[in-house]
Formats: structure tokens, sequence, C-alpha cells
């Protein structure tokens, strides 16, 4: 088993069988092989530092499945590494692309270097990476070349980014990366001469400060770059021993601090999961609490609109058969009257009343009540009053400000521009 870059599953067992075919091509076994271990490593395949040899027989497969139609329905081969690093083969799947992370992965094995021989290049190109001073430069890469190879057998890899040299080199393990810094220690040396500008010592009982220089110490040091409680961050040559024996014991302290990331992250992933959780609950619950609320708002919604309107028709209904009475009055009065002209004038303003009380009269018009629809459904409008808090539009919280109103003794229903002032005590169904 090969450790791969993040989000790849990598698979060793090296390299398919050679061909006995043509240089150019692969046999389909060879290609039906390169399937299986695709999809038996969750569809990635990936090869370190393959040689010349390797990576064109990965290429010939990769030819020959396409070629001979192996590839599974909906899904497609692609790789990177042709000519250099890790090759990385990949099914594809169309319905669910994901170009992002592929190319996440694509470019990141173009631009990470962990063949070792290509990391000592590396270094001597750009010695302030290790700093060391040049005559421990020799000892630096050697340790380079001892750190690469024990991560290496603890399936691990020593790398370096082409594009970032100014963060060094790091311990990959598994999808996690640790950056390692190889220096050397520094002595600081008192200055003989007291600094340029400084008065000299006038007094014996006088102190003047002392400055100092740092100096290389001949001392090899490898540094993690974070710091965790009581775990050790650094190894340096001692004088009994020499850092080269401690390369074991640093590649295992990154192997604890992975093993802790891990942990810090499936615990991470459980609270959250368990957050989800009680958040679905709390909202299933406000929810419930909304529907309950919104149940009984709508029943006492209904009960207010057939209160309403039926007291409306009801107060509609009185005043036009007051309106008839008074106009049988005024009938009785023009009738008694002894001025013609009198009489006549009256007469308008009786049709006028009668025939307002007509209008107004439900049993006249009982279409007018009827429309107003005894099983409608309430409005948002009509839910507020008994809601609370409550939002008519969902279940969260919103400010609702009462509103005074102010009642005639019909509605819009019957109103017509009539307004008729109530007398005597209120009627029963208005208490």
């Amino acid at each position: 088993m090969i450790q791969g870059t993040q989000g790849v599953h990598t698979s060793g067992g090296g390299p398919p069988p050679s061909p006995t075919s043509a240089p150019d091509q692969a046999p389909p076994s060879l290609a039906q092989e390169l399937i299986r271990r695709l999809q038996d490593n969750g569809g990635s395949v990936q090869v370190e530092s393959p040689d010349e040899e390797t990576r064109a027989s990965y290429r010939r497969a990769i030819h020959a499945a396409k070629q001979h139609g192996l590839v599974p329905a909906g899904f497609r081969l692609r790789h990177t590494g042709r000519n250099a690093g890790d090759l990385i083969i990949q099914l594809f799947d169309d319905a669910n692309p994901d170009e992002t992370d592929w190319n996440r992965v694509r470019l990141g094995a173009r631009d990470k270097v962990s063949d070792v021989d290509a990391l000592v290049d590396m270094l001597r190109e750009h010695p302030e990476i290790l700093a060391v001073s040049e005559t421990l430069m020799p000892r630096a890469l050697d340790l380079v070349r001892s750190l690469a190879d024990q991560a290496r057998r603890r399936g691990h890899k020593l790398a370096m980014s082409k594009k970032r040299l100014s963060r060094g080199l790091h311990v990959q393990v598994g999808k996690r990366q640790y950056a390692i810094a190889i220096k050397e220690e520094q002595d600081q040396v008192p200055r003989e001469v007291p600094p340029p500008g400084r008065r000299r010592q006038r007094y014996a009982w006088e102190r003047l400060p002392v400055a100092y220089d740092s100096v290389p110490s001949g001392r090899l040091r490898v540094e993690l770059s974070e710091r965790q409680d009581d775990r050790r961050d650094h190894w340096a040559d001692t004088t009994r021993t020499q850092v080269e024996s401690k390369v074991r014991d640093v590649v295992k302290e990154i192997e604890h601090r992975a093993d802790a990331d891990d942990q810090a992250a499936l615990e991470f992933k459980r609270q959250r999961e368990q957050w989800r959780i009680e958040e679905e609950r709390r909202e299933a619950a406000e929810r419930a609490r909304w529907e309950a609320a919104m149940t009984q708002a709508r029943t006492r919604a209904r009960a207010d609109h057939h209160n309403k309107t039926f007291a409306d028709a009801l107060d509609a209904w009185a005043e036009a058969c007051e309106i008839r009475q008074f106009c049988m009055a005024l009938e009785r009065a023009a009738a008694e009257c002894r001025d013609p002209d009198e009489a006549a004038r009256l007469q308008p303003w009786i049709g006028w009343g009668r025939s307002l009380a007509d209008r107004l009269d439900p049993t006249r018009s009982p279409s007018r009540l009827a429309e107003a629809g005894f099983d409608r459904e309430p409005k948002p409008d009509d839910l507020r009053p008994h809601l609370g808090d409550w939002s008519p539009y969902g279940p969260h919280k919103e400010y609702y400000r009462p509103q005074s109103e102010t009642r005639g003794p019909v509605n819009d229903t019957y109103r017509e521009g009539w307004r008729h002032g109530r007398r005597g005590p209120s009627q029963w169904w208005r208490r």
C-alpha cells in the first residue's frame, strides 16, 4: 500500500506485468488488471515516483482500457504524472464530477517533489532552505536522506513544493502535512570591543551593556513547526549523540501528531453531528409548537370571521328594519301634512330610504352573506392576532403590534357609505 496525497485512494503492488505485445500497446488483460485495481481502491491508484519503464507500462494499460472499451459505463479514465512525479490514475464519474478536487490533486502532484535525489538537488540549488553553514551542508543533506528513508519505511513521505520553496520541507502522513526544519544552532559570543558610540567604563562599580554575536555552533537541529503541550518539538546534537540517531523519534512524533489530529477531527465531526441532531430536534420541536399555534389560530380566526360576518349582517338587517319603520313614519307625516308641496318634497327621501334599506337588508340580498364564505380559509393577517410572537409564514418569531380597530355597526359587505350610530345597550351578540 502506497500512501497518497490528500483525497486520493492509493494502491501499491508495483506496475502491471510487462506486456508481450508491441512496445506501444498493451494486452487487454493488462488493462483489465488496471480497472480491477481502480475499482478495488475506491477509484484511484497512485504510484510514487515510478521509473520510466513502469510509467510507460501504465500509460499503455490506460490506452488499452480506452481502446477495448473496458472503462465502466458512466466513467472516464484520467491520469497525471505522465512524464514525471507521482503517477495518479482515477476513474472519473461523469454523473458526479468533482473537477475542483481533481485539479487540486493534479496540481499538487506536479508541484510536490518527494524523490530523495530530486529533493537533495533542490536543496543544493536553494541552500537557504537549510539554515546551516557551508561546512555542515553535507551532514544536513545526509540527514534529509535519512529522514526521507525513515518516512518511506513507515508509509509516509518527505516532500517539498516547487512553487513554495519558502515553506521548506514537510512530512506527509496520509492527508496531513507537517513542516519540518533542519537548521544549525547558534552560539551567543560576547563582543570584545564595546559597540561604536558607547562610552567606556569610568567607575569600577559601573556596568556597561554587553553585546553578543550569533556564531554557527556546528550542531545540527531538527525542529517541528508547531509545538504541542508536553510534547517534544526539536532534536539536536549533544556531546554524546548526533541528531541523525534521532530520526526515528522525529518520525514517530509526527505520527503521534497525525493520530492526535485525526482523533481531534473525529471528535469535531462527532460534535458537529451531535449539534446537527440537536438543531434538527430543536427545529422540529419549534415547528411542532408553531403548527399547534397555527391550528389554534385558524380555529379562532374562523370563529372571528363567523361572529363578525354574522353580527354585521344582523346589524344591517336591524338597521334596514329601522329605516323602513322610519320611512313609514315619514309617509304618515306626509299624508297628514296640510301643505301639498311639503308632502311632495318628502317623497324622494322616503323612496331613497326604502332603496337603502333594500340594499342593506341581507334577506333581500342574500348573495352578499353567501359570498362572505362560511368556510373561508383565514389569511395571514387574520391569523396574526391569535399567534402571539409567531409568524404566520413560518416557524419563527416576529414582532406584532395589535391594531386598535374601531368597528362600525356594518362591515364593508353592507356599508355602502352608510353610517348609523348604535342606540341603547349593546346587543347580546356584541357582548
